[in-house]
């Protein structure tokens, strides 16, 4: 079985910064408990190649809470650590260098055998990272 195609989105606030949140949120699957499985499986309108979208705003406005990739990683840890150990997934990273090192460091704490795990599967390609600044 092949692990799901998830998406980790942050951004600093949710109604300036998000600008594809119409299209990120159109390309996740209709959920099981629509109720209906023929139409889950049904191709109507645009792909939706995303099992599920997890989103971070680090300052979403007055009176909420922020939150990063990382957090939201490791809010998910057991279904990451499923993907990436159970089904061989594929981890892309993409964004500042300050960022991409806390969602290693979460990675680090989620994935059996830790630091050496992300950096081996760094090495093989599973978990490839493009960051700057």
């Amino acid at each position: 079985q092949t692990a799901p195609a998830s998406l980790f989105f942050g951004c600093r606030n949710p109604e300036q910064d998000w600008l594809y949140k119409d299209e990120m949120s159109g390309a996740v699957k209709l959920a099981a408990s629509s109720g209906c499985a023929a139409l889950q499986r049904m191709q109507v309108g645009p792909k939706r190649p995303l099992a599920c979208l997890h989103t971070a705003f680090s300052r979403p406005g007055e009176g909420k809470e922020g939150k990063y990739v990382q957090d939201q990683i490791r809010a998910q840890a057991a279904s990451v650590k499923h993907w990436m150990e159970q089904m061989s997934g594929v981890f892309y990273l993409c964004g500042s260098t300050a960022m991409g090192n806390g969602v290693l460091d979460a990675l680090a704490e989620i994935l059996t055998g830790g630091k050496e795990t992300v950096d081996a599967m760094r090495k093989d390609g599973r978990i490839v990272a493009e960051m700057w600044g």
